[in-house]
């Protein structure tokens, strides 16, 4: 898995309505990458939902929720694991007072450590909201995320400073590529460009995301 939402620096993020997430339904590697610039409440679901593709054997992006049957139903199977009806059909759904529909919603959210964006799908989905209101729902969620992400980013420009680069970077590969990539090199079986290939870095940054040290003469 590989958490990834540029073409190699903010300047190319790649915004959550092209993609939350997209798996390869490959049979030798089968392979999943995550949008980071989704809320990370989100990334579970989106995790779930494309390890339903790789189950199912089926290469798919998600983008917009429900967009056609194989996607409803790869949210059907996250939404359930991540939210059981248990829990879900024992929440009121005020639908003609919004401010009341953002506050149960929020509570359920906040309770199941899932995203507001999940619980408002799923009570669409299950016809305890109109369309009209999950539409609202998803505008209001979708400019408080906008709003939060400027506000972080706000934040670490004020900060003197922040997590290490190369923790967060590894952290975002994951450990599965990381590990690969480590004993490829070891074994002489790949260089260090196209390991910076495969990690997307440059060159002189593979070593210290791999946490190893430089090969002797350079």
């Amino acid at each position: 898995m590989l958490i990834k939402g540029n073409l190699g620096s903010y300047h190319t993020a790649i915004d959550t309505p092209v993609f939350r997430g997209f798996s390869i339904a490959d049979p030798v590697a089968p392979f999943i990458v995550i949008n980071d610039q989704d809320a990370r409440p989100a990334w579970s679901f989106t995790l779930l939902h494309e390890m339903v593709h790789l189950l199912l054997g089926q290469t798919g992006v998600g983008n917009a929720p429900g967009s056609s049957a194989l996607e409803r139903f790869c949210d059907d199977v996250a939404g359930e694991f991540l939210l059981p009806a248990s829990d879900f059909d024992a929440t009121v759904f005020s639908d003609g007072d919004f401010n009341s529909l953002l506050a149960s919603i929020a509570e359920l959210a906040d309770e199941c450590k899932v995203s507001r964006t999940m619980v408002a799908y799923k009570a669409h989905r299950w016809g305890r909201i109109s369309q009209e209101s999950y539409s609202r729902l998803c505008a209001v969620y979708r400019q408080q995320w906008r709003q939060d992400k400027e506000r972080r980013r706000g934040q670490s420009a004020d900060r003197e400073s922040g997590p290490n680069y190369y923790v967060v970077r590894r952290h975002r590969l994951g450990g599965g590529l990381t590990e690969v990539v480590r004993r490829m090199m070891a074994a002489d079986a790949l260089s260090t460009a196209k390991a910076a290939r495969i990690l997307g870095v440059k060159s002189r940054q593979v070593h210290p995301i791999l946490d190893i040290g430089q090969p002797a003469g350079r």
